[in-house]
């Protein structure tokens, strides 16, 4: 145990079942769990409601908030938790900021917070915060550094949530349906890793048959992607071919060939195609930049790497290289998430 913690987690949950969101007392994904120690420091461990430790990929060792809640009241746990699992339609989003040094609530965590406007509790510790609502993760990643000292991770599955019932007040009492705030917050917080062109514009004399060969290089490399990262090379390769469109790639005929790629590749149809349409989405408003430079954005590594100036932009004169860094830069801070 970590100090009184049974007590005092307990007590986070004023309203016992009642303060639990209506949409979740139903579900059969619920766990305990306690503090441990390792390493010299406390984590938190989760523990099945018929005995032994609790696993997020096996559904067996979950249970109902009726089997876990007597459980918590008889003492041994430090509180519940809420496993997401894959097809869930339910994103969790935990923000950090013990490293926050200012006073009171980090500025950031205010604005995360009220652009999702769904249901939002504090943590355990009172240095966090946990955000649930209805919709699918856009992308692969899950991590990310949003300055002041606040961290944020983003999941759908294979995860736990602490759950306390300490909903913020003025939030909504249950998840609200907020994918298109969910995926807006996503790309201002993981931004494409492509190379963005000097002008949102077609190159002329770009053929189909150029970027059919470009669409089936990408295809080819989903295909072969190993377990463990087929997701995250999905999205890369979305986004790029999303890129092309504008240079007139076919949209249908583009989400069909990665879709078709990615199921080869293992994963499942469903998350495949969000996968994609999302990429192709974003891609979109990144065209790439084909024109005399197309061995140097495309060679190995890949078009995922960093821009070699020297090489791509030789062309462009210094005021719009500053200009290009300019802009870049005014779209980061368009709505205030990064610093």
């Amino acid at each position: 145990m970590k100090g009184d913690a049974v007590k005092r987690v307990y007590t986070m949950l004023p309203e016992g079942l009642e303060g639990i969101p209506a949409s979740l007392r139903p579900l059969r994904q619920w766990v305990l769990w306690r503090y441990e120690e390792r390493d010299g420091s406390f984590t938190k461990v989760p523990y099945a409601p018929g005995g032994g430790r609790a696993k997020v990929n096996d559904p067996s060792t979950w249970g109902t908030l009726e089997e876990v809640f007597p459980l918590l009241e008889e003492g041994g746990f430090d509180g519940i938790g809420l496993v997401l699992c894959q097809g869930g339609g339910i994103v969790g989003l935990d923000l950090d900021w013990k490293a926050w040094t200012g006073e009171g609530l980090p500025p950031v965590v205010e604005k995360v917070a009220a652009h999702l406007g769904s249901y939002t509790e504090w943590s355990p510790s009172r240095r966090g915060a946990h955000i649930l609502l209805r919709g699918v993760k856009p992308g692969g990643r899950s991590k990310a550094s949003l300055g002041e000292g606040v961290e944020l991770e983003i999941y759908a599955e294979r995860r736990f949530l602490t759950f306390t019932g300490l909903r913020w007040s003025g939030y909504p009492k249950d998840l609200v349906e907020a994918q298109e705030k969910l995926e807006e917050l996503y790309q201002e917080i993981f931004r494409p890793r492509f190379i963005t062109p000097e002008r949102n514009q077609t190159v002329p004399g770009t053929s189909p048959k150029r970027l059919r060969a470009l669409l089936e290089t990408y295809a080819q490399k989903i295909a072969t992607t190993p377990e463990g990262s087929r997701h995250l090379t999905l999205v890369r390769y979305a986004r790029a071919a999303g890129g092309l469109i504008p240079h007139g790639l076919d949209p249908q005929e583009t989400e069909a060939t990665l879709v078709a790629a990615a199921t080869k590749a293992g994963l499942p149809e469903r998350e495949a195609r969000e996968a994609v349409r999302w990429g192709l989405e974003v891609g979109q408003s990144l065209p790439l930049e084909l024109g005399n430079h197309e061995k140097d954005l495309f060679r190995k590594p890949g078009i995922f790497r960093k821009p070699n100036y020297e090489e791509s932009v030789s062309c462009l004169s210094q005021e719009s290289i500053l200009c290009k860094h300019a802009v870049a830069r005014s779209l980061r801070k368009r709505r205030g998430w990064l610093r």
